[in-house]
């Protein structure tokens, strides 16, 4: 976004030099053309003054944009901050899962385990009656 700003400022630069340029070529015609030196320094101020006006508002206009730069640069910092710690959650949260997991498969196995345990110890008892 700073090339963005440099942009604008270079813009605002090339105006400001348009602008003297202009002021200049009208102080020299109306050196040349008129028989009014005065009155056409007049004019030619006064256009200098608009022209000044324009710059004074176009930097204005930088100045907000870059503000604004500003802001949203730091609402990228903060939506990244917030990411992070989602993210940071939910890894958090997958372990805790995994964990989980792993203790129903080992309980789940002890069950079977147990299940088959207790049909041996009953087969064991009917071949003992039988024996």
């Amino acid at each position: 976004m700073s090339g963005w700003l440099r942009n604008i400022q270079g813009q605002l630069s090339d105006l400001a030099n348009e602008v003297l340029n202009e002021a200049s070529e009208v102080l020299t015609e109306a050196r040349e053309e008129v028989p009014d030196p005065d009155g056409e320094i007049i004019v030619a101020k006064k256009k200098c003054a608009e022209a000044e006006k324009q710059l004074a508002i176009e930097t204005a206009k930088v100045e907000s944009l870059s503000n604004e730069k500003e802001h949203l640069e730091q609402q990228l910092y903060d939506a990244h901050v917030e990411m992070d710690a989602i993210g940071s959650k939910l890894n958090g949260m997958v372990k805790q899962r995994d964990e989980e997991i792993k203790k129903l498969k080992v309980s789940n196995l002890a069950r079977k385990m147990a299940k088959k345990w207790r049909k041996t110890v009953k087969n064991d008892q009917k071949f003992m009656k039988i024996g």
